[in-house]
């Protein structure tokens, strides 16, 4: 076998052509090496920016139930709806005044997830109004929704629902009601590839709503038989807020007095059954246990 150089210092066809495929050997292998660098490296970005998505739409989120539009007797309610993968509610605008009658800047905000079991959307919808009083909230349940001014797909990639999985982005103060929701619970479940390692990633977030309008609480002392009639008080009663309260007594389901307290003379004779219920300024109820109460006149 003739050596890589000549006698002369020259190159041989052989020896040229044995470099030329030992480079190419290397060559191809850096750049398998390099595609592969790249394949990972445009995996890792698509998943940082999934999660950067996200983390940047909770906080908002967040930023906006903190300036949560604070019930009025035209308002009774800042949230609208509480779901578990809609929620809907009505914040101050930031960039306000607005024009017309809506001095107070209220917007009314929604976020949801669309359907996709494998690869879902949080999207953000905003309702305004120059109004006195808000507009009727739009009625649609699909997301995104018709009747909204203003749309945004704000975060892709959720995986609440992968894999037969049913878990809820919004949870709440296990109440029954809209207005009894004083805090938000967000668990959002990210993965830009499901079918790839590293796994999904959980990102949480909770709210307490400093805002919110919160329920009064109905109750009353131990009523009193006297001559003169049931001697009822409701001064254990309060508001969460410190807010003037109306005070409604009934027998049963007839009403039979107004005020923090009273002097019932029922006209008949037997049990009666007495009831207390409070409302504060922006209407939200309290009811108290009844009590049984004999009467003889």
């Amino acid at each position: 076998m003739s050596s890589l150089r000549s006698e002369r210092g020259e190159f041989s066809l052989i020896g040229a052509l044995v470099a030329m495929v030992l480079f190419g050997g290397i060559l191809g292998s850096t750049l398998s090496v390099y595609d592969q660098f790249v394949k990972v490296q445009a995996e890792t970005v698509s998943r940082v920016e999934a999660q950067d998505r996200v983390r940047i739409t909770v906080d908002r989120l967040t930023r906006e139930l903190r300036n949560l539009a604070s019930p009025t007797p035209d308002r009774p309610e800042s949230v609208d709806r509480a779901d578990a993968n809609d929620l809907i509610f009505q914040s101050v605008d930031p960039f306000g005044p607005n024009s017309g009658a809506n001095a107070a800047n209220v917007m009314r905000v929604r976020y949801c997830t669309s359907t996709s079991a494998t690869n879902a959307t949080l999207w953000r919808q905003e309702q305004r109004w120059t109004t006195a009083l808000p507009p009727a909230m739009p009625t649609d349940s699909a997301c995104p929704g018709t009747g909204w001014a203003v749309q945004q797909a704000v975060a892709s990639n959720i995986v609440n629902r992968r894999a037969g999985l049913d878990r809820r982005v919004f949870s709440y103060n296990g109440v029954a009601t809209t207005s009894d929701v004083t805090t938000i619970h967000t668990d959002v479940f990210v993965d830009a590839d499901t079918t790839k390692q590293p796994p999904e990633t959980r990102m949480t977030s909770g709210i307490y709503l400093r805002n919110q309008n919160r329920r009064p609480i109905a109750a009353f002392e131990a009523p009193r038989v006297t001559p003169a009639g049931i001697v009822l008080n409701g001064s254990l009663s309060s508001d969460p807020e410190g807010e003037a309260m109306r005070f409604l007594w009934y027998d049963g389901a007839t009403k039979v007095g107004e005020g923090i307290a009273l002097t019932y003379r029922p006209t008949t004779n037997g049990t009666k059954t007495i009831t207390l219920k409070v409302y504060d300024p922006a209407n939200l109820e309290g009811v108290a246990s009844s009590v049984s109460v004999p009467w003889t006149a």
